[in-house]
């Protein structure tokens, strides 16, 4: 049971050191696409703890390494989580911002020609996307 313990503890470890690599990068979707594996990863770890209740001094010498590297990853994984999401809100907000910004702008007060030789006022603006990978 100890090894199963252990390669379920491995499996997670190795599934939260992926996502935190991810998040550092700031790749968000490629985190948030690990969500099923870290899922599946913890379950598995769950029941080989659930099925392996009592430990002994060999037992705990053997998980411990793993355990610590599990506590570890997690302290960070959560870190970085915060983290990303606090990013997200912030371009959400920039974002939000210019978009308030720009349509509160009357056409009428532009007085500045454009390409065409019209006035900016006279002439239909385009609609502008903003693509920005996080």
């Amino acid at each position: 049971m100890t090894r199963r313990l252990v390669e379920t503890a491995v499996a997670l470890a190795d599934v939260l050191a992926r996502e935190n690599a991810a998040l550092a990068a700031m790749n968000l979707p490629q985190a948030a696409a690990m969500l099923a594996d870290k899922q599946k990863a913890l379950a598995s770890f769950a029941a080989a703890q659930s099925e392996h209740a009592t430990a002994s001094k060999q037992t705990i010498a053997e998980v411990m390494p793993v355990a610590q590297r599990l506590q570890s990853l997690a302290t960070d994984n959560k870190r970085l989580l915060e983290y990303a999401m606090r990013v997200q809100g912030r371009v959400l907000g920039i974002v939000a911002g210019a978009a308030a910004r720009a349509s509160a702008r009357p056409l009428a007060a532009s007085s500045r020609y454009g390409a065409t030789g019209t006035l900016m006022a006279t002439q239909r603006i385009a609609p502008v996307v903003v693509f920005a990978r996080v």
